[in-house]
């Protein structure tokens, strides 16, 4: 059989590659180390594919609250201690009421999540 994966040459070229003794030159001329420019060349792609296929599409802030409800199985009663009252919970989740800033804030410490980026 001739794969490269039963020769030991190919072995070896491929761990030097993998971890380091196989290098080249940066973009700025640099020398790099072969774990370097791979590591490099698989975060580019890693990097092009998850914009690719995980680009958030723009969202109110009442889908975002309602998604994480839904994903940590939140109850409308779970987000009183945030929202401030049971009615203040059922009219944000019916779009009659707008979260605050406080809300937000609250929301992302609750949600450990950033409230410029989700609200």
């Amino acid at each position: 059989m001739s794969t490269a994966s039963s020769r030991p040459e190919d072995a070896d070229l491929l761990a030097r590659a993998l971890f380091g003794d196989a290098g080249g030159i940066g973009p700025e001329g640099q020398i790099v180390s072969g774990r370097t420019a791979l590591g490099r060349i698989v975060d580019e792609r890693i990097e092009d594919f998850e914009q690719k296929s995980y680009a958030l599409k723009p969202a109110k802030p009442i889908e975002i609250l309602s998604e994480l409800s839904e994903a940590n199985s939140l109850k409308q009663k779970d987000l009183v201690d945030v929202l401030g009252t049971p009615s203040i919970v059922s009219e944000v989740l019916n779009e009659k009421r707008g979260l605050t800033i406080e809300h937000m804030k609250k929301l992302s410490r609750r949600f450990n999540i950033s409230p410029e980026v989700s609200f």
